[in-house]
């Protein structure tokens, strides 16, 4: 499952995802060495998350979001 969420800065998805969706791992790619990780190599950084995930500023990584484009999420994702 891939979901996305998108809307202005400040708008408040961050704050609705982290309070509905608690039980998900939170990555941040404004974090250079994530946002570095998911570039470079998209497979291995959406394999290496454990369970379902939110990323955060997903549209720092355009290689993630082509990545995802062509291949299924290994975990429910949620992208902001």
């Amino acid at each position: 499952m891939l979901l996305l969420l998108q809307g202005p800065r400040g708008a408040g998805k961050t704050t609705l995802l982290r309070r509905e969706l608690p039980g998900h791992t939170y990555i941040a790619l404004d974090d250079q060495r994530d946002r570095a990780r998911a570039r470079a190599e998209p497979e291995r950084f959406l394999s290496s998350l454990r369970g379902a995930a939110i990323v955060d500023d997903a549209h720092r990584a355009p290689e993630l979001m082509a990545y995802l484009q062509l291949s299924p999420a290994p975990n429910p994702l949620v992208l902001a």
